[in-house]
């Protein structure tokens, strides 16, 4: 018997921060993080010792960043898709129920 999404929800078996591949495999996504990871690279071989540590403590603070607006991205649009699909058997509903299209 398959599971139905609210019950593999309620079960903890989705994921979808680790479902989600198309970053990671987009060309352009690549690129720039391998860029990304170039210029961390230089910058922290050419600071001193105090300001790299600044430097790498900047950067977990902007991933720490980036993960919560991911986050809250992803509730957003799990809302807004769900308010859609109120709307649309509402109206449906409502459309049923008079007799209209």
């Amino acid at each position: 018997m398959n599971k139905t999404i609210m019950q593999q929800l309620f079960d903890g078996e989705i994921f979808p921060s680790e479902i989600i591949n198309h970053a990671r495999t987009n060309p352009e996504y690549c690129r720039l993080n391998h860029t990304i990871s170039d210029e961390i690279e230089y910058f922290s071989e050419i600071l001193s010792e105090n300001n790299s540590e600044r430097f790498t403590k900047l950067n977990e603070m902007q991933s720490s960043s980036s993960g919560m607006y991911g986050k809250e991205c992803f509730t957003y649009g799990f809302r807004l898709g769900a308010m859609i699909l109120i709307e649309i058997f509402s109206d449906r509903n409502n459309h049923a129920a008079t007799g209209s299209d």
